[in-house]
C-alpha cells in the first residue's frame, strides 16, 4: 500500500510537470528525478518516501525495518550468495526476517512455514475446504457433484482425490468422464455421492474390478459393436452425399428460376430488379445441410434401434448360456459365472461402441487442432529473416 501511495504521488507530480510543459508549448516528456523532487519539495514526508522507493528500485534486496522503517541491506551467504533470513536493523537493533518481516521473531522460517501450514490445514478441516491442485486456491464445496472447476485458474479437478482431471480414456474418452467411469479400475472416485458419504476409494476399485467382464464376454460383444459403428459411418457418408446432391440441385433450380423470371420481365419489355431471384448461398447451405443431417440421423437411428432390440434378446440368451456353463465344474475355469453387471455390459455393447467411436474421433480432432494451433504459434514466434 505504501509503494502504491508513492507511485500515485510520483504520477501526480509527473502529470503536473507534463501539464506545465504543454502550457509552455513544449512537447511532453518523462519527468526527471530532480523535477519530481522539486514538485514534492513542500511535502517532506512524500518526498522522503519517494527517495526510499527509488532506493528499493535500484537495490531490490533492501528490506524495511518493521519498527523504525529504516532500509537495511541483508547479509549474503558466502556459498550460495542468497540473503540470510536473519536481519538486524543498524539503526534500532531490531531483529526481523528477510523473507517474512516480523512474522516469526525468535524462530526460523521452517518453523513458521510449518505452523502456517498447520493453521491452514486446521482452517480447511474446520470449514471443509480443499486447495486447488494447480493454484492452491482454497475451495469450499456446498453441493453438487465431485467434479470441481477452479474459478481462478479454471483447473478441473476431483474433490475426492484432489487430482487434476487431465488423463483421457483408452478410447479417447474425456478426462472427466473417464475419471468417474465404472470401467476405470484405477480410479476410486464417484462423481455423484452425498456429502461425507463417499465410499472408500479402495472399495470402489475392488467393486469395479469385480464388475469388469472377462475377455470372453468382451469378444462376444465385438461383432455388434462393429456393426453399430459401421451403421454410424454409413449414415454419415449418406448424409454427406445427400447434402452435396441437394445443394447442387438447389443451386441449379435457383439459377433456372432466376433466368426464367428475368426472361418474363424482358418479354413484357420491363427492366427486372437487380435482386430478382437472388438466393443467399449461406441460406442454401444451411437449409440443405439441416435436411441432409436429419435424414442421416433417421437412416442411422431406425436400423440402430432394430439392431439394439435384437441384440438385447441375443445378449440375454448368451448370458443365460454362460451362466449355465459357468456353474459346471468342467467349464468353471474357462467360463466364469457371469453377474447382472455382465448382462448390462452385453446389452449396452451397441451404444458403448458408438460412444467410443465418437469419443475417439473427437479426441483425434481436438489433438489435431491443438497441434495446428501450436504450429501456427511457433511460426508466429519465428523472426523474419528479411530486411
Amino acid at each position: 500500500g505504501r509503494r502504491r501511495g508513492i507511485g500515485a504521488a510520483a504520477a501526480a507530480a509527473a502529470a503536473a510537470i507534463a501539464a506545465s510543459q504543454r502550457e509552455a508549448g513544449r512537447e511532453a516528456a518523462l519527468a526527471t528525478q530532480e523535477e519530481v523532487e522539486r514538485c514534492l519539495a513542500n511535502d517532506t514526508e512524500t518526498l522522503e518516501r519517494y527517495r526510499r522507493f527509488l532506493k528499493t528500485k535500484v537495490d531490490p534486496s533492501l528490506r524495511e525495518c518493521p519498527d523504525c522503517q529504516c532500509l537495511c541491506a541483508p547479509v549474503l551467504d558466502a556459498q550460495s550468495g542468497r540473503p540470510e533470513p536473519s536481519m538486524e536493523c543498524p539503526a534500532c537493533g531490531s531483529c526481523f526476517c528477510y523473507y517474512h518481516a516480523a512474522a516469526h521473531r525468535g524462530g526460523s522460517c521452517e518453523e513458521y512455514e510449518m505452523r502456517l501450514a498447520a493453521e491452514t490445514r486446521g482452517i480447511s478441516d474446520s470449514f471443509g475446504t480443499k486447495d486447488c491442485p494447480r493454484c492452491s486456491r482454497q475451495t469450499m464445496k456446498s453441493g453438487g457433484c465431485n467434479h470441481m472447476t477452479c474459478q481462478v485458474c479454471r483447473c478441473e479437478w476431483c474433490w475426492i482425490c484432489n487430482e487434476q482431471l487431465t488423463i483421457r480414456g483408452p478410447h479417447g474418452e474425456g478426462p472427466v468422464y473417464w475419471h468417474y467411469s465404472e470401467e476405470n479400475v484405477d480410479s476410486g472416485c464417484q462423481q455423484f455421492a452425498d456429502a461425507g458419504a463417499h465410499p472408500d476409494a479402495e472399495e470402489v476399485r475392488l467393486r469395479r474390478r469385480d464388475r469388469t467382464p472377462g475377455p470372453l464376454i468382451k469378444r462376444l460383444s465385438l461383432p455388434v459393436g462393429a456393426i453399430s459403428v459401421a451403421l454410424l459411418a454409413l449414415s454419415a457418408i449418406l448424409a454427406l452425399a445427400l447434402w452435396l446432391i441437394l445443394y447442387f440441385v438447389s443451386c441449379t433450380l435457383a439459377g433456372v428460376l432466376r433466368l426464367a423470371a428475368r426472361g418474363a420481365y424482358r418479354a413484357r419489355r420491363a427492366e427486372p430488379p437487380e435482386t430478382l431471384g437472388e438466393v443467399s448461398t449461406q441460406r442454401l447451405v444451411k437449409s440443405t445441410l439441416y435436411f441432409a443431417v436429419t435424414l442421416g440421423m433417421v437412416a442411422f437411428l431406425v436400423p440402430f434401434a432394430v439392431l439394439t432390440l435384437a441384440w438385447d434378446v441375443v445378449a440375454v440368451i448368451l448370458w443365460l448360456i454362460l451362466g449355465i456353463f459357468g456353474r459346471l465344474p468342467l467349464f468353471r475355469r474357462c467360463v466364469p459365472a457371469p453377474s447382472r453387471h455382465h448382462l448390462r455390459f452385453l446389452i449396452s455393447a451397441p451404444l458403448r461402441a458408438v460412444h467410443r467411436f465418437g469419443s475417439t474421433l473427437l479426441a483425434h480432432l481436438a489433438d489435431g487442432r491443438a497441434a495446428n494451433a501450436g504450429r501456427v504459434g511457433a511460426q508466429d514466434e519465428t523472426p523474419w529473416a528479411g530486411a
